[in-house]
């Protein structure tokens, strides 16, 4: 159902939108929040990783964000999981007309940025093996604790052709 009501807003605002070439509008560029994270939103690629990867009990998305600026883009998905640990997965990607009506978007970098921990809300029964955790992690050699602090980054080629609403 939301799907339907999406699409039909999404049809409505065509309807007003006196731009007939909205992928060259000066109006796309800048920064874009998004309310509906489903299919066919831009940044598909990051909500995908997490609503397929985890159950919605383990992992949610809190927002998602789009900075699109000449000719490239990077996605941010503000991930929770188990309502302690907060991530963001960030996702680069290059942006090309196809046409008045379309865009080519190439996937270039994925980062997966460390996670913070609000300790607060961790579970007691999870208490200790936090601390575990923590213990460990501080065992690890120093350039492993480096990659880790800085995120995990994947390099990406893919390409996506998605619509621009006019």
């Amino acid at each position: 159902m939301q799907r339907i009501d999406v699409n039909e807003r999404i049809t409505g605002l065509e309807r007003l939108n006196p731009t007939t070439r909205p992928t060259t509008s000066p109006f796309l560029e800048g920064l874009w929040n998004f309310e509906w994270f489903g299919s066919g939103s831009p940044g598909l690629f990051a909500a995908r990783v997490v609503f397929e990867r985890f159950p919605s009990t383990l992992a949610r998305m809190s927002k998602m964000n789009l900075l699109l600026k000449d000719g490239y883009a990077k996605v941010a998905a503000h991930l929770k999981l188990l309502n302690s640990i907060e991530s963001k997965f960030i996702l680069s990607t290059k942006v090309s007309v196809e046409g008045p009506l379309r865009m080519k978007e190439e996937y270039v970098e994925g980062i997966f940025e460390s996670p913070t921990i609000v300790e607060e809300t961790i579970p007691e029964q999870l208490k200790g093996a936090y601390s575990q955790a923590l213990t460990t992690a501080q065992q690890l050699p120093v350039p492993i604790r480096d990659a880790v602090a800085n995120g995990l980054r994947v390099p990406l080629s893919k390409h996506s052709i998605f619509p621009i609403y006019s």
